[in-house]
């Protein structure tokens, strides 16, 4: 798993790099900031969710787990879309 994390927060650094190359605006930081909004809201929610069905003491670990995985993804993908979107 650590090694999954430094690999994608290595490329989320170099696309934020591309991205600053690019020139940055107003609309990238909107949605960077959204995106990372969305995501945390998504983790609270669905936390929050698999705690009122399962009350034992690990509830929240499997969509926590989901969520470290998915997270960085989704931010890489959202750096490499507004990349390609710029380029355009």
């Amino acid at each position: 798993m650590v090694i999954f994390l430094i690999v994608v927060a290595v490329l989320f650094l170099y696309l934020v790099y591309k991205n600053v190359k690019a020139g940055l605006d107003k609309d990238w930081l909107i949605w960077t900031l959204a995106t990372i909004g969305i995501l945390v809201g998504v983790l609270y929610l669905s936390n929050y969710i698999d705690c009122r069905m399962n009350n034992s003491g690990y509830c929240g670990m499997i969509p926590t787990m989901i969520w470290i995985y998915a997270a960085p993804v989704t931010l890489c993908l959202m750096q490499l879309v507004y990349l390609k979107r710029s380029r355009v």
